[in-house]
């Protein structure tokens, strides 16, 4: 557990990893905030818990953030190894198997965030970012999310 991180802190880590991604992406490629994933409505972001016992007390937190990839020109699925190559070129480990898990990319920064795009089946492209867990009293105090993150 990241003793020192907070829900803000981990938030403006996050932003800021997905703005170094995206500056590395085709120029039509930017990401908004995510309502929706493979025909459900969804959050674009919530603090949980990072035990799998919920009834742990004062249990470390985690923040997970979920925007969607637009602008694209071509099928969801074509972009993946362009953020294999963006996260590569950032020095963070990527895991991408196609021949097992075609339609999921992932990488780790080296402040152990977990980023991973993956292509739904209705088309739709995807990036969830996964923050290291925080102290409970690191609860609260994060800015309202950027609705979008453009392309610079």
């Amino acid at each position: 557990m990241a003793t020192d991180l907070t829900e803000r802190l981990a938030q403006a880590a996050t932003i800021e990893h997905l703005r170094q991604t995206v500056r590395l992406l085709p120029a039509e490629l930017s990401l908004v905030t995510r309502d929706r994933w493979d025909g459900r409505a969804v959050g674009t972001s919530f603090v949980d818990t990072c035990t799998l016992d919920d009834r742990v007390p004062d249990a470390p937190l985690g923040l997970w953030l979920g925007y969607l990839v637009v602008g694209g020109t071509r099928p969801a699925r074509d972009y993946l190894p362009e953020f294999r190559s963006a996260w590569q070129y950032l020095g963070w480990p990527v895991e991408y198997a196609p021949n097992v898990t075609p339609n999921v990319v992932k990488a780790t920064t080296p402040d152990h965030y977990t980023l991973t795009v993956s292509a739904a089946s209705t088309g739709d492209l995807g990036v969830d970012v996964a923050s290291p867990c925080f102290p409970n009293t690191g609860r609260g105090g994060a800015d309202p999310l950027p609705p979008a993150i453009p392309h610079p």
